[in-house]
């Protein structure tokens, strides 16, 4: 009997799904490839953002559809226990002038798509949340840390979420990011961590001698990054998208195919 020997694939799966007024169809073709031609695949460099591979990889591993369930938020209950959770709405500035300039803009608009990068456990300083329970607003919800993203899939938000971040480029790459908590925000989240950039909306420039902070904790994860083109390419249903505007990853992540979608607020 001759030896098995193994050889390593890669398949490449093209969608194409056609709909009629009473059924849909999908058809599926699948390219089997050798392992030179992979190689051959691997030496043209880095997948384009548009890439049906790629498309097909983050829509299967990396999104969680909306949840069906009812929402289980703190909000609902107002436990004596959850008032340090729920404190922000009162005593974060930086959320509150958000939330009042999300309404402002949002409140006579026709139902959007959202993107919120940092989303933590998709509740707490969630400035999409209103959008999606009071204006019927979908979205994606992003976060790197795996137990906030545990936390987020709990709340049952009605929204796309995606355990990755938001590459700076076109292409996909693992990013290292740094994560940093204080002490408040620790208790209420068990020591869990929020990202650089969610703290730093909340306060002033952590490097200036002049402010005075609560004790942080800092831990470092890598984690995978994807355009944001890709992640919501064939989701976004909407002819415009609003993007929590928080740091110059806005900037970067959305210089790619801007004529793609109408970002029409970028806050």
């Amino acid at each position: 009997m001759r030896p098995v020997r193994k050889v390593k694939l890669l398949v490449s799966f093209t969608l194409a799904l056609a709909a009629t007024t009473s059924m849909a169809f999908i058809f599926i073709s699948i390219t089997v490839v050798g392992r030179g031609d992979l190689l051959e695949a691997l030496l043209e460099g880095p997948l384009d953002a548009a890439d049906p591979r790629l498309l097909y990889l983050v829509r299967e591993r990396y999104l969680v559809a909306p949840a069906s369930a009812p929402y289980n938020l703190k909000e609902d209950y107002m436990l004596p226990v959850d008032q340090s959770y729920l404190s922000y709405r009162n005593s974060s500035l930086g959320w509150e002038k958000l939330h009042l300039l999300v309404v402002t803009l949002f409140d006579h608009q026709p139902p959007g798509f959202f993107v919120e990068a940092g989303a933590l456990d998709g509740e707490y300083l969630s400035n999409t949340l209103y959008l999606e329970r009071n204006k019927n607003w979908t979205g994606l919800l992003v976060e790197p840390d795996a137990e906030m993203f545990k936390y987020m899939l709990e709340k049952n938000r009605k929204a796309w979420a995606s355990h990755s971040c938001l590459a700076t480029t076109n292409y996909p790459s693992k990013v290292m990011l740094y994560g940093c908590v204080e002490e408040e925000v620790a208790q209420a989240f068990w020591g869990s961590t929020v990202t650089v950039d969610v703290w730093l909306v909340e306060h002033h420039n952590p490097y200036s001698s002049n402010d005075t902070y609560d004790d942080t904790f800092i831990k470092i994860f890598e984690i995978q990054g994807y355009s944001v083109y890709t992640i919501i390419t064939e989701l976004q249903p909407f002819n415009y998208v609003f993007i929590r505007q928080n740091s110059t990853l806005h900037d970067a992540a959305f210089a790619i195919r801007p004529s793609e979608f109408d970002f029409k607020h970028g806050i």
